[in-house]
Protein backbone atom coordinates (compact mmCIF):
# COMPACT_ATOMS: atom_id res chain seq x y z
CA UNK A 1 0.00 0.00 0.00
CA UNK A 2 1.11 3.54 -0.80
CA UNK A 3 -0.19 6.61 1.05
CA UNK A 4 -0.47 10.16 -0.26
CA UNK A 5 -0.82 12.32 2.86
CA UNK A 6 -2.14 15.82 2.34
CA UNK A 7 -3.61 14.87 -1.02
CA UNK A 8 -6.06 17.77 -1.02
CA UNK A 9 -7.75 17.98 -4.41
CA UNK A 10 -4.81 16.31 -6.17
CA UNK A 11 -5.15 12.55 -5.76
CA UNK A 12 -2.48 10.31 -7.25
CA UNK A 13 -3.42 7.03 -8.93
CA UNK A 14 -2.06 3.98 -7.13
CA UNK A 15 -2.08 5.70 -3.72
CA UNK A 16 -4.57 5.84 -0.91
CA UNK A 17 -5.13 9.59 -0.88
CA UNK A 18 -5.67 11.00 2.61
CA UNK A 19 -6.25 14.57 3.71
CA UNK A 20 -7.21 16.07 7.05
CA UNK A 21 -9.53 18.48 5.26
CA UNK A 22 -11.64 15.46 4.25
CA UNK A 23 -11.58 14.15 7.83
CA UNK A 24 -8.85 11.57 7.21
CA UNK A 25 -6.24 10.97 9.87
CA UNK A 26 -2.68 11.53 8.69
CA UNK A 27 -1.41 11.26 12.27
CA UNK A 28 -1.85 8.89 13.79
CA UNK A 29 -2.13 6.59 10.81
CA UNK A 30 -4.58 3.74 11.19
CA UNK A 31 -2.24 1.12 9.73
CA UNK A 32 -0.10 -1.61 11.25
CA UNK A 33 3.61 -1.08 11.80
CA UNK A 34 5.84 -2.25 8.95
CA UNK A 35 2.89 -2.42 6.53
CA UNK A 36 3.24 0.53 4.15
CA UNK A 37 5.40 0.47 0.99
CA UNK A 38 5.54 4.25 0.51
CA UNK A 39 4.36 7.38 2.26
CA UNK A 40 4.27 10.66 0.37
CA UNK A 41 3.62 13.63 2.69
CA UNK A 42 3.40 16.88 0.73
CA UNK A 43 3.31 20.05 2.79
CA UNK A 44 1.68 18.58 5.88
CA UNK A 45 4.58 18.13 8.32
CA UNK A 46 4.86 21.88 8.91
CA UNK A 47 1.31 21.85 10.29
CA UNK A 48 2.62 20.04 13.38
CA UNK A 49 4.54 21.75 16.18
CA UNK A 50 8.32 21.62 16.05
CA UNK A 51 8.47 19.00 18.83
CA UNK A 52 5.35 17.09 17.79
CA UNK A 53 6.66 16.82 14.21
CA UNK A 54 9.47 14.54 15.43
CA UNK A 55 6.84 12.18 16.87
CA UNK A 56 4.85 12.37 13.62
CA UNK A 57 7.91 11.53 11.52
CA UNK A 58 8.75 8.63 13.83
CA UNK A 59 5.19 7.31 13.56
CA UNK A 60 5.21 7.49 9.76
CA UNK A 61 8.57 5.68 9.62
CA UNK A 62 7.28 2.96 11.97
CA UNK A 63 4.35 2.40 9.59
CA UNK A 64 6.75 1.74 6.70
CA UNK A 65 7.94 -1.78 6.06
CA UNK A 66 11.73 -2.26 5.87
CA UNK A 67 12.84 -0.94 2.49
CA UNK A 68 9.77 1.32 2.35
CA UNK A 69 10.11 4.89 1.12
CA UNK A 70 9.15 8.11 2.91
CA UNK A 71 8.85 11.20 0.72
CA UNK A 72 8.54 14.49 2.60
CA UNK A 73 7.90 17.93 1.11
CA UNK A 74 7.90 21.08 3.26
CA UNK A 75 8.53 24.78 2.67
CA UNK A 76 12.31 25.31 2.63
CA UNK A 77 12.95 28.11 5.14
CA UNK A 78 16.53 28.73 3.97
CA UNK A 79 15.43 28.94 0.33
CA UNK A 80 12.58 31.31 1.21
CA UNK A 81 15.01 33.65 3.00
CA UNK A 82 17.37 33.48 0.01
CA UNK A 83 14.54 34.31 -2.39
CA UNK A 84 13.39 37.21 -0.21
CA UNK A 85 16.92 38.60 -0.03
CA UNK A 86 17.12 38.38 -3.83
CA UNK A 87 14.01 40.58 -4.04
CA UNK A 88 11.67 37.90 -5.33
CA UNK A 89 7.99 38.60 -4.73
CA UNK A 90 6.16 35.80 -2.91
CA UNK A 91 3.69 35.88 -0.05
CA UNK A 92 6.47 34.85 2.34
CA UNK A 93 4.38 35.26 5.48
CA UNK A 94 1.66 32.90 4.21
CA UNK A 95 4.20 30.36 2.97
CA UNK A 96 6.02 30.33 6.31
CA UNK A 97 3.03 30.68 8.66
CA UNK A 98 0.28 29.07 6.58
CA UNK A 99 -2.58 30.71 4.73
CA UNK A 100 -4.62 30.84 7.95
CA UNK A 101 -7.93 30.64 6.12
CA UNK A 102 -9.23 28.16 8.71
CA UNK A 103 -8.10 26.50 11.96
CA UNK A 104 -6.20 23.80 10.05
CA UNK A 105 -4.20 26.16 7.83
CA UNK A 106 -1.47 27.16 10.28
CA UNK A 107 2.20 26.19 10.09
CA UNK A 108 3.73 25.32 13.45
CA UNK A 109 7.29 24.38 12.45
CA UNK A 110 9.94 25.54 10.01
CA UNK A 111 12.19 23.28 8.01
CA UNK A 112 15.67 23.39 6.54
CA UNK A 113 17.42 20.68 4.58
CA UNK A 114 19.89 20.19 7.41
CA UNK A 115 17.14 19.71 10.01
CA UNK A 116 14.96 17.41 7.91
CA UNK A 117 17.88 15.28 6.73
CA UNK A 118 19.18 14.92 10.29
CA UNK A 119 15.79 13.79 11.65
CA UNK A 120 15.14 11.39 8.78
CA UNK A 121 18.51 9.70 9.37
CA UNK A 122 18.18 9.73 13.17
CA UNK A 123 14.72 8.11 12.98
CA UNK A 124 15.78 5.20 10.78
CA UNK A 125 15.97 6.25 7.14
CA UNK A 126 18.96 5.93 4.84
CA UNK A 127 19.82 6.87 1.26
CA UNK A 128 18.38 10.38 1.77
CA UNK A 129 18.05 12.30 -1.49
CA UNK A 130 15.88 14.88 -3.21
CA UNK A 131 12.83 14.02 -5.29
CA UNK A 132 10.64 15.84 -7.81
CA UNK A 133 6.86 15.97 -7.56
CA UNK A 134 5.07 13.93 -10.16
CA UNK A 135 2.03 16.25 -10.04
CA UNK A 136 1.41 20.00 -9.86
CA UNK A 137 0.94 20.22 -6.09
CA UNK A 138 2.74 22.13 -3.33
CA UNK A 139 5.73 19.78 -3.63
CA UNK A 140 6.27 21.25 -7.13
CA UNK A 141 6.74 24.82 -5.82
CA UNK A 142 10.27 26.13 -6.42
CA UNK A 143 10.73 26.74 -2.66
CA UNK A 144 9.64 23.22 -1.70
CA UNK A 145 12.18 21.09 0.14
CA UNK A 146 11.61 17.51 -1.08
CA UNK A 147 13.60 14.73 0.61
CA UNK A 148 13.04 11.00 0.50
CA UNK A 149 14.62 8.12 2.35
CA UNK A 150 14.45 4.35 2.67
CA UNK A 151 13.58 2.63 5.95
CA UNK A 152 16.50 0.61 7.23
CA UNK A 153 15.67 -2.82 8.27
Amino acid sequence: MKLNLGAGHKPIDGYENLDGFKGDSIYPLNFDKNSIVEIRASHVLEHFGHEESVTVLSHWIQALRPGGILKIAVPDFDDLIRRRNMGQKWDFEAIIMGGQVDERDYHKSIWTQEKLRYLMEALGLSDIKTWQSEIADCAAYPFSLNLMGVKRG
